[in-house]
């Protein structure tokens, strides 16, 4: 079809697939949250994307939320002194069992987590880590030194 960009929306578990997909055919990609379910096949999509000269697009929107910028800004800006662990809970029970905890709901956590409490001025590549993804995601993130 005529279009430049596909956006990929369907079940977390068919975004590998279906991004591959869409750049096979020469389109850009705008996948929703998770982008794939382990590292591996996430690094499968951005290598076929550079090889295809296509944009590929992780979209997360909810770092876009005026809550989580402004989150973000008072953690950033010094105000509450260094911010050297976090907890982040997001529980449902929607009978999607661990597969829900871990791509749907438990990556909020993650990233948020992740996003949240790097600094964008650091060059030193250093980023939280953050472990303790469950069925009930209670997830935690700590600065190492």
């Amino acid at each position: 079809p005529d279009v430049d960009v596909v956006y990929v929306a369907t079940p977390s578990l068919r975004h590998t697939d279906d991004s591959k997909m869409a750049l096979r055919h020469g389109k850009a990609v705008l996948c929703e949250k998770s982008m794939a379910p382990n590292a591996e096949a996430a690094r499968e999509v951005l290598e076929l994307a550079a090889s295809q000269n296509r944009l590929f697009v992780h979209g997360v929107w909810s770092r876009f939320f005026p809550a989580m910028q402004k989150i973000r800004h008072i953690i950033t800006s010094g105000d509450i002194g260094e911010v050297r662990s976090a907890r982040a809970s997001f529980c449902q029970d929607d009978g999607a069992g661990s597969c829900s905890a871990l791509l749907e709901t438990g990556i909020y956590c993650a990233q948020f987590l992740q996003w949240v409490l790097s600094d964008p001025s650091d060059e030193s590549g250093g980023h939280p880590v953050v472990r303790g993804a469950t069925r009930r995601n209670h997830v935690e993130a700590t600065h190492l030194d």
